[in-house]
C-alpha cells in the first residue's frame, strides 16, 4: 500500500479504513437520532411545565425532519434519476433503434 502522508495509516481499501467509516456512519447516525429524540421531549416537557400546547411545534418539526430525510434519500439517487430520462447523442431516435417486444413483433408468414 502506497499511503504518503497518511498519519494513520488508514488507506483506500484497508480494514481500519472500513472500519473508521462505519464507526463515522453509526456515531453520526446516533447523534442525529438523539438530537431528534430530544427534541421531542424538549417539546413534552415545555407542555407539562407549562400547560401550553405544542401541537404546531411538533407538527412543524416532524414536517422538517421528514423534508430533510426526503432531500437525503433524493439526492443519494438523483443521479440515476437524472440517467433515466437521457437519449445519448444527438442523433434522433429511430423505430430501427428502438428494441421490439416479442409480444410486438409482426408474426411470420410460412
Amino acid at each position: 500500500m502506497n499511503c504518503k502522508g497518511n498519519l494513520f495509516l488508514v488507506c483506500r481499501g484497508s480494514r481500519v479504513r472500513s472500519v473508521w467509516f462505519f464507526v463515522h456512519w453509526a456515531l453520526g447516525t446516533s447523534v442525529s437520532a438523539f438530537g431528534i429524540i430530544n427534541v421531542y421531549t424538549g417539546l413534552q416537557g415545555y407542555k407539562e411545565r407549562t400547560s401550553r400546547s405544542v401541537r404546531v411545534w411538533t407538527v412543524m418539526f416532524t414536517a422538517e425532519i421528514t423534508l430533510i430525510a426526503f432531500l437525503y434519500l433524493f439526492q443519494d439517487k438523483w443521479h440515476y434519476i437524472q440517467k433515466q430520462g437521457v437519449i445519448l447523442g444527438n442523433e434522433p431516435v429511430s423505430p430501427a433503434d428502438q428494441e421490439i417486444a416479442p409480444r410486438d413483433r409482426p408474426k411470420e408468414i410460412r
